[in-house]
């Protein structure tokens, strides 16, 4: 805790007037003038001096002053982090895609915001990401998908899937609509990746006609690679648009 002088000598340096400085501090104009006093004498250096009426700092009591609002200000700053040492941090779950590309921006948002806030980020698929909520591991998850039941979940946000390919891929006829692409064999992430097992639940809504994708599974040695590494896959993957 700083010494009630120094907020006193900071608060002349604003008003350059010890009357001033007194009625904002709610004392009186002797008891700013000793307090002055005591702090030059501490120091041995003259800290203000008069040029006629007007009252100035000397360069020793600016240099006091620099020091003394460092002081003042890692103060502030201590009584907020002691103020939030004791508070549990804020533990959620993201899968990667969310994690890589839909959550650096509003994450540096609410860290700029409340920079005393713990925050621990688990990174995993939708069933590992689950089964930590179940065990009580996480305060929350953002997912792709729709979760199980049994869970609240509010929209976030919603994005566009893109199919990806290989360059060399042929199809029958150049389309130009989904329905085009269904005789084509769709790569998927292994189990636990929801937007990849089945993007927003659309490719299984009835009526959709996709019944003739084959969804086949490359393997997790893929699956964390950047999506032009199915380029080598005959197939299509299917790529959120946040990306």
């Amino acid at each position: 805790m700083l010494d009630f002088r120094v907020k006193t000598f900071l608060t002349v340096c604003e008003t350059m007037n010890f009357t001033r400085a007194a009625d904002r501090l709610h004392v009186t104009q002797p008891a700013v003038s000793q307090h002055i006093r005591y702090l030059e004498k501490e120091y041995q250096v003259k800290l203000f001096s008069y040029q006629g009426k007007k009252l100035t700092l000397t360069a020793a009591g600016e240099k006091l002053r620099q020091a003394m609002r460092q002081m003042q200000s890692d103060e502030r700053l201590l009584k907020a982090e002691i103020k939030q040492a004791d508070l549990p941090p804020v533990r959620f779950g993201v899968t990667m895609t969310i994690g890589e590309y839909a959550l650096a921006r509003p994450l540096s948002r609410f860290l700029k915001d409340h920079p005393q806030t713990n925050v621990e980020v688990v990174y995993g698929n939708t069933q590992f990401l689950t089964k930590k909520l179940d065990e009580g591991d996480l305060d929350f998850a953002l997912i792709e998908g729709d979760p199980a039941r049994g869970y609240a979940s509010p929209r976030y946000q919603s994005e566009d899937f893109i199919a990806v390919c290989s360059p060399d891929l042929s199809f029958a006829k150049e389309p130009d609509q989904i329905a085009d692409l269904f005789d084509q064999r769709l790569l998927v992430r292994e189990p636990g990746f929801r937007d990849q097992e089945d993007p927003g639940g659309q490719l299984r809504r009835p009526g959709a006609g996709t019944e003739r994708l084959q969804a086949v599974c490359p393997g997790r040695q893929h699956a964390d690679d950047h999506p032009a590494a199915f380029g080598q896959l005959r197939g299509l993957f299917l790529v959120p648009a946040c990306r």
